[in-house]
């Protein structure tokens, strides 16, 4: 019934969905990301635009929660 590239598939799905599944508790609303975001429209060199979204990924990624943070 199932090949082994089905298997796959939904191994592949079931870990995308579990590794991703605590983004949803991220702070989106953080005080920072508006100005990095303004930042990051103003870049003009790849390096420095790479390093502002490296911040944006940083904030969305943080957690209140320790035992949350240190899962991710």
């Amino acid at each position: 019934m199932f090949n082994i590239g089905n298997q796959m598939r939904i191994f592949l799905i079931s870990l995308y969905l579990s590794l991703f599944s605590f983004v949803g508790q991220a702070d989106q609303n953080s005080p920072k990301l508006e100005q990095l975001f303004d930042e990051l429209y103003e870049a003009k060199d790849l390096t420095a635009q790479n390093n502002i979204v490296d911040q944006i990924w940083t904030e969305w990624m943080t957690v209140d929660d320790e035992e949350i943070q240190t899962i991710m």
